[in-house]
């Protein structure tokens, strides 16, 4: 084939197949990195920006099929590295899109939702367009399941939603269903924040997306191929009030995974008091484990040697916990290294024990 440009009206031989070469191979961001860079001809596609773009959602009555939204998408061809681009219109919301396969009896499963090209120039007999669903693979927990392979899917596709099947469930629940949309972006211009994907070929370093489960903006960085938060994230919890025996837990809380890798900065307050033995106590911060976790900063010390009621003075502390982290991690908030029994006071006007965790991204 010759050099094309479409605007070139004498050349009657503008097919089908150089439409999509010129026009819409040319009109996303192209393939930046894994086995479609370089030599694809094609760009990434994706969604046109609107909130309710091809959405996936529950079904109106709950059902064993879920619903997409109208909207228009570009699909890169992915079957041939001189495929071209190709564009598909959903025009009226599809109020039922059924499951291709009932739920296990006893395993969860993760099925796809898709827009599907077929093109009978690169495979089968066919040319059409489809959204539908396309099996998973099962697991003992909706963590061990995973989703379709390019393989099993076929033809040319793009992503719009996860969906996880309970065992034995009688309809999709709307928590059971993930975004998987991602905007349809041109070259050379401004990027669109990412929605929620983290798989689609041609992320380039730095792009940035939302993440709804973190509620956080993440960048994506190429040396390490992960994604990164941008803001801290902060936890609080207060410990109930009561009798605690040195060495013991004042307070403990779990941080749950953010995706990306983070430091802790950890603060705390303490007040307390004893009811008449000697009673001593540092107060330590532990990491994942109460009695022997790595200690990553001390908030202060309590002490009272005196064998009157005694109110411990108020202590308060900040430590940055330089490691980076990745993955979940449970912060133990102890009192060590001294003897005795000491009150710990949360609720009194006067009388206050908190640990705050903030997440910093790495």
């Amino acid at each position: 084939m010759s050099v094309l440009c479409l605007f070139q009206q004498s050349d009657t031989a503008v097919t089908a197949q150089k439409q999509r070469y010129g026009d819409l191979g040319a009109a996303t961001k192209m393939f930046s990195s894994g086995t479609n860079s370089g030599t694809r001809i094609d760009g990434v596609g994706g969604v046109n920006p609107q909130p309710s773009a091809l959405r996936v959602t529950q079904t109106g009555s709950p059902s064993l099929a879920v619903a997409v939204d109208r909207g228009i998408c570009v699909v890169p061809g992915i079957e041939n590295i001189l495929q071209g681009n190709y564009c598909v219109v959903n025009d009226t919301a599809i109020a039922s899109v059924p499951l291709a396969l009932a739920p296990h009896a006893t395993l969860f499963r993760k099925d796809a939702i898709v827009v599907r090209v077929k093109d009978a120039v690169y495979s089968g007999a066919l040319n059409q367009a489809e959204i539908v669903c396309v099996t998973g693979n099962t697991g003992a927990t909706a963590g061990a399941t995973t989703p379709p392979s390019a393989a099993t899917i076929g033809n040319s596709y793009l992503e719009l939603g996860y969906v996880t099947v309970r065992p034995a469930a009688t309809s999709v629940l709307a928590a059971d269903i993930e975004d998987r949309r991602h905007w349809l972006t041109a070259p050379g211009g401004v990027t669109s924040v990412r929605t929620f994907e983290t798989s689609i070929l041609g992320i380039m370093d730095g792009d940035t997306r939302w993440n709804p489960n973190t509620k956080q903006l993440e960048t994506y960085q190429l040396v390490d191929a992960l994604w990164h938060g941008s803001t801290p994230i902060l936890y609080t919890n207060a410990p109930a009030h009561g009798a605690l025996a040195i060495p013991g837990t004042i307070t403990s809380f779990v941080i749950p995974d953010p995706g990306w890798p983070y430091k802790l900065q950890v603060t705390g307050t303490a007040l307390g008091y004893d009811s008449g033995p000697p009673c001593a106590s540092d107060l330590l911060i532990r990491l994942d484990n109460a009695s022997t976790g790595t200690i990553v900063g001390m908030i202060g010390k309590l002490q009272n040697m005196t064998t009157d009621d005694f109110q411990f003075p108020f202590c308060s502390g900040v430590v940055s916990y330089s490691t980076s982290l990745t993955g979940s991690h449970t912060v133990y908030l102890r009192a060590e290294n001294k003897t005795g029994t000491m009150q710990v006071q949360t609720t009194s006007a006067n009388q206050f024990t908190q640990l705050n965790v903030l997440i910093i991204p790495a």
